[in-house]
């Protein structure tokens, strides 16, 4: 495991959130257009192997609609070995599933169906009501997968702690605003630009694996 010492101190008064993204060198986490698929993934079968990893040690993850609806994270969630993880970590094998969406539609309700059990709950996305839910519930650690419009308003709430970035050696420019980056639909003040202190770096190969504490 990359992150075997992965350690957090949770605040008193509402549980520990963090992100995992993969970028590529110039900041790129996805392509909108229709050949976007082909862009994907953008980091290594190492780079897969620690978005499990870090799903493994939360107790919630978190998806907006449009990330949830392009990815089957119930059938990866039921998968034997990611539930023999979550044991071994002395987690419940269950990881809470939420999904964000204002709109929610019939594909979103789709990629959320299946045979295997795995739970998941569509919540409004008002970032405020949410963690007054998960703190309520007592939850302690929340991964925050994004997309970059759901991370924008969590930054805005000031709720990100910690940020785990993979940084993947691929360049794929821009053309008509095609592209995506890690946080988007909000910009902070420039006088509260939160700065991020480096926690720890790993290097193998061409990636570098970052942790970033995030301070406001």
């Amino acid at each position: 495991m990359l992150y075997e010492d992965f350690v957090f101190q949770s605040p008193s008064d509402r549980p520990f959130y963090f992100i995992n993204f993969v970028s590529t060198i110039d900041g790129k986490i996805r392509v909108t257009n229709a050949d976007g698929d082909k862009y994907w993934p953008i980091g290594s079968k190492l780079d897969y192997q620690t978005l499990i990893e870090l799903r493994a040690y939360a107790d919630v993850l978190i998806h907006g609609k449009n990330t949830a609806s392009s990815h089957r994270t119930v059938d990866s969630l039921a998968k034997p070995e990611f539930r023999e993880l979550r044991k071994n970590l002395g987690k419940s094998e269950d990881l809470v599933y939420i999904v964000l969406s204002d709109h929610p539609d019939e594909k979103l309700h789709r990629q959320l169906e299946n045979s295997n059990n795995i739970k998941s709950r569509i919540l409004k996305s008002d970032i405020t009501e949410l963690n007054q839910l998960l703190t309520k519930k007592e939850h302690k650690i929340v991964l925050v997968e994004g997309g970059p419009h759901v991370l924008g308003a969590f930054f805005k709430a000031r709720l990100i702690d910690e940020v785990f970035l993979t940084l993947a050696p691929k360049i794929f420019g821009n053309e008509k605003n095609e592209t995506l980056t890690m946080v988007e639909g909000f910009m902070f003040p420039a006088d509260q630009v939160p700065t991020l202190e480096l926690i720890s770096t790993k290097s193998i190969e061409n990636e570098l694996f970052l942790r970033y504490k995030v301070n406001y």
